[in-house]
């Protein structure tokens, strides 16, 4: 975990400061986004067991720098619930910072999805030195899936933003139904969360509306390959809402067909049947 949240934090300090210096991101909205980021992964260092702090984490450059900049955040994780996963937060700063479109509608979801894949990379914790197996908390802040949404008018054939979202991404029992019960009281469209809540007590999900689009990705990270390629799944599988998915995108997935690095996706278009998820 320590490790995991150490290179979550360094990758992330990267980009968003790579994305102020090229003008995609303000610095009142890196702030909030930096603030948010690591409020998340030192509340989940304080609940692990054996407990870790921010210093732990930081190294010694960042540490000073950050509680200059933002002294509360090194006291406010041990007494305030932070918002959501980290991950989820960072998912909101590449899609503020991707793309070329002038509409949000036209967002090409790919390009999100290839950025993501660059930063999992980047995250990856290889177990020793030469080799490039996994250690065990490899990815444990990091989501392997991402979906997103979008709600088309059929009258006039137009379509909102695409939402995006990605699962509870963190590691442990305990910090897991934290920030579901976080994201059902603060994130999540009423419906989803009661969906959510419905579904761990066992009861049938919730049915999409016609006009919602969806669509899931897994990213995959191969062991030995360094190329990213986006498949597009065949197969096509009723979808529900339910899933356990941070953010406002609800959709399903089923695609494990190729060995090196992939984005691999399943889409379903406003059927008229049950849309169910695994």
């Amino acid at each position: 975990m320590v490790r995991s949240s150490t290179a979550f934090i360094t990758v992330m300090l990267k980009y968003i400061r790579s994305t102020v210096s090229c003008g995609k991101l303000s610095r009142e909205k890196a702030s909030f986004y930096l603030k948010e980021i690591l409020h998340s992964i030192f509340f989940l260092g304080y609940i692990n067991r054996p407990r870790f702090y921010p210093e732990d984490v930081l190294s010694e450059e960042n540490a000073l720098n950050l509680r200059e900049t933002f002294p509360d955040m090194f006291q406010t994780y041990m007494t305030h619930l932070p918002s959501r996963p980290p991950y989820s937060a960072l998912l909101d700063v590449v899609v503020e910072t991707t793309g070329t479109s002038d509409s949000a509608a036209d967002q090409d979801e790919y390009e999100v999805l290839d950025k993501l894949l660059d930063l999992n990379k980047e995250m990856y914790v290889p177990q020793h030195q030469n080799t490039s197996m996994a250690s065990e908390n490899a990815f444990c802040l990091a989501s392997a899936v991402v979906s997103y949404c979008f709600f088309l008018d059929f009258l006039t054939g137009q379509k909102t933003k695409k939402y995006f979202g990605a699962p509870i991404a963190c590691k442990g029992k305990a910090q897991r139904e934290i920030f579901i019960d976080l994201s059902c009281i603060k994130t999540w469209n009423r419906n989803v969360a009661l969906s959510v809540c419905l579904m761990a007590s066992g009861y049938p999900p919730i049915l999409l509306p016609q006009f919602v689009h969806s669509a899931a990705f897994r990213i995959l990270s191969s062991r030995e390959e360094k190329q990213a390629s986006a498949i597009p799944c065949i197969s096509e599988k009723q979808q529900s809402c339910g899933q356990r998915f941070e953010g406002n995108a609800s959709s399903g997935f089923s695609c494990q067909r190729s060995t090196s690095d992939t984005v691999e996706h399943m889409s379903s278009q406003a059927p008229n049947r049950e849309l169910s998820f695994r």
